[in-house]
């Protein structure tokens, strides 16, 4: 994970992908803390990641920002409400935009 961190820190403009890496794994956001509890890939096909409640409107709006509100296009995404936090999928939400997996391969994030 620290490799590619590394790797995409050295291009001039930020990828989206890093972006989206910074968002979910980095205390670089306006709470200083990371505003993601857990993540991995639940299955082949579905890439989770679980927000806590109190950050969530931020991730929804830097999502945006990053990728635009054509995420809510088709009528949005679902996301599965859990007690302290919120579990969404990212195959789902952003998949469409970028390879989640040229981010996180799946033999790696694993959950």
């Amino acid at each position: 994970m620290v490799v590619f961190y590394e790797r995409l820190i050295e291009v001039e403009e930020m990828t989206d992908e890093l972006k989206l890496y910074k968002l979910l794994l980095t205390d670089k956001n306006v709470y200083e803390d990371i505003i993601c509890d857990e993540f991995g890939w639940i299955n082949d096909e579905q890439f989770c990641v679980w927000i806590p409640y109190c950050y969530l409107q931020y991730f929804i709006e830097n999502l945006c920002k990053i990728f635009g509100n054509c995420i809510f296009d088709d009528g949005g995404f679902d996301a599965n409400i859990q007690e302290e936090q919120v579990c969404i999928d990212l195959c789902e939400a952003i998949g469409h935009c970028i390879d989640i997996e040229s981010i996180f391969p799946r033999d790696e994030f694993k959950h």
